[in-house]
């Protein structure tokens, strides 16, 4: 487990993690370049005081969540923003092919997490 309270790259060492994310501050998240298959983080949310963000090099995140009531949200783009509407508690998991990431999680909340 890595808890994030400011900006950080992660590397291929923090590969299989699951990165706590403590947005009392933003936090914006670089993901390692995506030429790796394999990688793969899980992100969980400790609270969403202050909005953040997870970023890939290139426009290269595709997926979805499920979010409270049925909905899903689309991810696709470059950076997934994490806004004040997410939940203490939802969480991403993001695995790279070499190519792409690929995205998947649960927000209670669903406006709380975006992709663009």
């Amino acid at each position: 487990v890595r808890t994030l309270t400011s900006d950080t790259t992660l590397t291929a060492a923090d590969s299989g993690k699951v990165i706590v994310m403590d947005t009392t501050a933003q936090v914006d998240v670089t993901l390692p370049a995506v030429t790796e298959a394999g990688l793969n983080f899980k992100f969980c949310l400790k609270n969403s005081d202050t909005e953040s963000d997870i970023a890939a090099t290139t426009s290269c995140i595709l997926g979805a969540m499920a979010a409270e009531g049925g909905t899903g949200i689309s991810m696709a783009g470059q950076t997934i923003v994490i806004s004040t509407n997410a939940v203490a508690g939802d969480w991403l998991e993001l695995v790279s092919d070499g190519t792409n990431w690929y995205a998947s999680g649960y927000t209670a909340h669903a406006t709380g997490w975006s992709a663009s």
